[in-house]
């Protein structure tokens, strides 16, 4: 038997969205949770910041009718 120290989880990280799909197998610590799989997975700054910072830079300055167009 493992001991305490030694057991993993194994755990898939999936991100959907129009237009995108993604999944992700990950190994982590015994103990992990959902929030440390989100963020080992890397799909929080690939996906969610990205499109977000797009959106800002594009509506930078710009007017409700124009930051609609953006989003």
């Amino acid at each position: 038997m493992a001991s305490a120290s030694n057991r993993v989880l194994k755990v898939v990280v999936v991100y959907a969205a129009p237009g995108v799909e993604a999944q992700l197998d990950l190994t982590l610590p015994a103990g992990s949770v959902v929030a440390d799989a989100v963020e080992a997975s890397g799909f929080i700054d690939r996906f969610i910041r990205a499109v977000w910072l797009k959106r800002q830079h594009c509506c930078v300055g710009g007017e409700a009718m124009q930051a609609a167009v953006c989003l």
